[in-house]
């Protein structure tokens, strides 16, 4: 590095910043120079360097670092900005980060058929417990379609708008036909009333009755602890869109579970079944 170089930059470096004042500037002539520079300068002859300075105007030879000096006017030192200050810190870098809590196990590719596929699945409910479809539904498929002993529940309300009669109880049975298409429920001993035929895909509501607003305040009052244990509702539509309901006790309170969830899944095989037609 030359005499007239070092001069000249730390010239252009005061006159760059101008009124801007440099920030955290200190002059490098306050650090002992480094061993490392002691040779470098050392070998320097900077006697041809004196075009355009003061003759009186000692030289830097040997030296690391430049001393004040004069040129005209101006006024000069070599100065070094402080790292430690300008220095910007480092902020902690913050991330998220998601894991879920489990994955699918099995493979979303269906090559089975309905009964296949829903004796695997788990069947859910809004109060029922979760259980494996097979052995329940199978078992409720065989008793249903050999013919189920019930109570049938009459004088529900059919709706909201139609006063309800005095509720009455009629044993019963109800039976699915073979092809999995048809609930009919048919009153014994003789009971002069008509058999109610549902089909399975006219069904609207499959649930306790207790669960059933509508029928709350009627069957509360008219039914014991047990005995709304035991209820069970079924709402759909006639031939003629006209909306029926029909209410009965099963045996036990486990009896019923196992009809809500074997019905509501027939009831959605039927529907996906129907649907793969359009």
């Amino acid at each position: 590095l030359k005499g007239r170089s070092l001069r000249r930059r730390a010239s252009a470096a005061m006159g760059q910043s101008g009124s801007a004042a440099l920030p955290s500037m200190r002059c490098c002539q306050e650090d002992p120079p480094p061993q490392r520079w002691a040779a470098e300068l050392g070998e320097l002859d900077l006697a041809g360097e004196r075009e355009g300075w003061p003759e009186g105007l000692a030289l830097v030879q040997a030296t690391p670092c430049v001393p004040s000096g004069t040129r005209g006017d101006e006024q000069w030192r070599c100065c070094v900005a402080d790292e430690a200050a300008t220095s910007v810190p480092v902020q902690p870098l913050e991330s998220l980060s998601y894991t879920p809590l489990r994955f699918d196990e099995g493979s979303t590719v269906d090559v089975e058929r309905s009964h296949a596929r829903y004796s695997k699945v788990l069947l859910h409910s809004a109060r029922a417990r979760t259980q494996k479809r097979s052995k329940a539904w199978g078992d409720w498929l065989n008793a249903a379609t050999a013919g189920r002993a019930i109570t049938l529940l009459t004088g529900v309300a059919e709706g909201a708008d139609k006063s309800a009669a005095a509720l009455g109880k009629v044993p019963a049975v109800y039976h699915l036909d073979r092809s999995l298409a048809k609930l009919s429920i048919l009153p014994l001993n003789k009971i002069e009333m008509s058999a109610l035929l549902i089909p399975i895909d006219s069904i609207q509501v499959i649930c306790p009755a207790t669960d059933f607003v509508l029928l709350f305040d009627q069957l509360g009052t008219k039914l014991n602890e047990l005995e709304k244990g035991r209820a069970v509702l079924l709402q759909y539509a006639t031939e003629d869109s006209e909306r029926r309901r029909a209410c009965f006790l099963e045996e036990s309170e486990a009896a019923r579970e196992d009809f809500v969830q074997a019905l509501t899944a027939l009831w959605l095989e039927k529907r996906n079944d129907h649907s793969m037609w359009f």
